[in-house]
């Protein structure tokens, strides 16, 4: 019996953390679309763009108010067969500790295979390890989102508004350096060869991947809430290089 309630106190423990976690990022997105609605009255020219950004975090929110109804839910329940201890059926229905089960997220955003790795990734991510997808790994989902059919669904949705997400709440360096860690390089090469080529002025030797991933991350640039200094520098050389290449098609 006294192994029983450790580990039910112990799953309980869990669990209430990961509420935190999940009350913390509702509150987060709720200070984003805050954020996202001052700077849609401030700025009344660009109103199509922070709409945008409004209608994505709302879908975050809905995911994260949704997220938090579950933890909250499982927390209840622990408490209740850690009350009903002395033997009781309800014992044998309490909850594992959550370190046994599948992510909390991926109960809500499990991604189907025809999806590409980047979007499983992203859409089986914790809330809370968000922040560590790079500029790169965004803008791919947000360009294989433009090429692909507009047919709206559960996992659409969700994946719209996870990317919205972690492109507010992104950490890594918008350009990534030759000191930066291994993994963060490797995870933006195709970014970094094409600034490589803009900064020395061979922008006709961009591959179509290449520009395609530039203007998906100019776009993602633009809507930042919270851009860094090294945001702002990576959104004036992609601009700069977009002009020249909008001079260059209008030519063509």
């Amino acid at each position: 019996m006294g192994d029983k309630a450790a580990e039910l106190r112990q799953a309980l423990n869990l669990l209430q953390l990961r509420h935190a976690e999940a009350r913390k990022t509702m509150e987060e997105v709720k200070g984003l679309l805050a954020k996202a609605d001052a700077r849609r009255r401030a700025e009344p020219e660009d109103q199509r763009r922070w709409n945008a950004v409004l209608d994505h975090l709302e879908l975050s929110l809905d995911e994260a108010k949704a997220r938090h109804q579950a933890c909250q839910a499982e927390v209840l329940r622990a408490e209740q067969a850690l009350r009903e201890l002395p033997p009781s059926p309800a014992l044998e229905a309490a909850p594992q500790p959550p370190a046994q089960r599948r992510s909390e997220d991926a109960a809500f955003t499990k991604a189907p295979p025809a999806l590409g790795e980047v979007e499983q990734e992203l859409l089986n991510a914790p809330f809370a390890e968000l922040h560590k997808f790079s500029l790169e790994q965004i803008a791919l989902v947000q360009s294989h989102l433009e090429q692909a059919p507009q047919v709206q669904s559960d996992v659409t949705e969700h994946l719209i508004g996870r990317l919205e997400l972690a492109n507010q709440v992104r950490e890594d360096a918008a350009v990534p350096a030759n000191t930066a860690e291994p993994q963060n390089f490797r995870r933006q090469l195709v970014l970094r060869a094409a600034i490589d080529k803009i900064q020395a002025n061979r922008i006709d030797a961009m591959t179509p991947d290449e520009i395609q991933l530039v203007v998906a991350c100019h776009s993602l640039l633009t809507r930042r809430l919270r851009p860094t200094p090294k945001d702002e520098r990576l959104l004036r050389i992609l601009g700069a290089a977009l002009k020249v290449l909008q001079r260059k098609q209008g030519r063509g």
